[in-house]
């Protein structure tokens, strides 16, 4: 969990320092554009349990601006279900959730390309948000000792979230989009009633269609 911990803070100060590097390029590219996007896919939420056994289904929708060719943001909201267990028992439960988030967004491509468009732009990207739990009706059920489950939580439980990820995605001077993201998310160490003295982390990968509009030329 600590190496997780340091790969956010490492993303957050590449996208800090590209930022304002990027505010200092000058060279013509795509300008200014918003979209929409619907996402769906798979996460896990790492625990001590086989990995196969705590895939889960997900899905997202988000509403993003590029200000610049380099620099934009999102609003995203994922939600959906996410799943823990016990790996001495083979006992899993599984909780719903939803996590919206601002994310700041750095076009990797067009900061270290001459060419205007790209066929397929790499996206860096980091965010916070705030993560709401509920439905930890499967926990319960297993009746588990308190010790088990010191950090259990019965009718739901809020916590923060802050997000690391990369993005491919296709030519943004199209009106549709196709996407690819993978991104992790730090949770509070209550997210799945286990206790490790870490934040919890949920890794997600999803497939995306946008709708882009808006767009400016340089």
């Amino acid at each position: 969990m600590k190496k997780a911990k340091l790969l956010i803070a490492a993303t957050f100060s590449m996208l800090a320092i590209s930022a304002v590097q990027a505010q200092e390029d000058s060279r013509e590219a795509l300008s200014s554009f918003s979209y929409f996007e619907a996402q769906g896919g798979v996460q896990m939420t790492s625990t001590n349990a086989p990995m196969d056994k705590l895939i889960t289904p997900t899905a997202a929708l988000s509403f993003g601006h590029y200000f610049t060719p380099v620099v934009g943001a999102r609003l995203h909201v994922n939600a959906w279900q996410a799943k823990s267990g016990f790996k001495a028992t083979e006992q899993y439960y599984k909780w719903k959730y939803v996590t919206p988030s601002l994310d700041l967004m750095l076009n990797l491509s067009n900061i270290f390309s001459k060419k205007s468009s790209h066929a397929l732009n790499v996206i860096l990207l980091g965010g916070v948000g705030l993560n709401y739990a509920w439905d930890n009706d499967e926990l319960k059920a297993l009746n588990m000792p308190a010790d088990a489950i010191p950090l259990a939580w019965k009718d739901n439980r809020l916590s923060h979230n802050l997000r690391a990820g990369l993005r491919l995605e296709t030519n943004q001077a199209k009106p549709v989009g196709l996407s690819l993201e993978i991104n992790a998310n730090s949770l509070d160490d209550r997210f799945n009633s286990k206790t490790n003295d870490a934040d919890d982390l949920m890794v997600a990968a999803m497939l995306g269609l946008s709708f882009r509009f808006g767009q400016k030329k340089a």
